[in-house]
């Protein structure tokens, strides 16, 4: 898969920032216009039509601390992976909100992220099997 980079230097404040990420469907007009020449949402999928022609579908997943925990747990438990909670956001939603649709799938996950000191780890670690009743 090709990997497109652009930097866009925004003048406005962090507030207004922060809203033009957090519209999931509109991310072509407020965050990269230009960069993204097209969007249509598809029941709650975003598809993205890029400058160069590349298309990507999207969708936005949700999960909570406590989901994190478990799947950053499971992941050094099982795999002897050590990652920070943002890195272990796709098993966590692989584990939570997608579970059933993508049962029986194949399914590749991007994990990385080891940007956490080894207290937080160990602590956040250890809250994860006490949810999971790995303890």
């Amino acid at each position: 898969m090709a990997t497109l980079s652009k930097q866009i230097a925004l003048d406005t404040g962090a507030a207004n920032a922060w809203s033009a990420i957090r519209d999931f469907g509109q991310v072509h007009t407020r965050v990269a216009p230009g960069f993204l020449t097209r969007l249509e949402m598809d029941k709650g999928d975003r598809l993205l039509t890029f400058f160069n022609g590349l298309e990507a579908r999207e969708r936005l997943v949700t999960v909570d601390d406590d989901q994190l925990m478990e799947a950053m747990a499971v992941l050094f438990r099982e795999m002897k992976l050590a990652v920070e909670p943002a890195g272990a956001a796709t098993t966590a939603a692989l584990f939570g909100p997608l579970n059933e649709e993508l049962r029986g799938k194949r399914v590749a996950l991007i994990i990385c992220g080891a940007n956490i000191d080894i207290e937080n780890f160990a602590r956040l670690v250890a809250r994860g099997n006490e949810l999971a009743g790995k303890v």
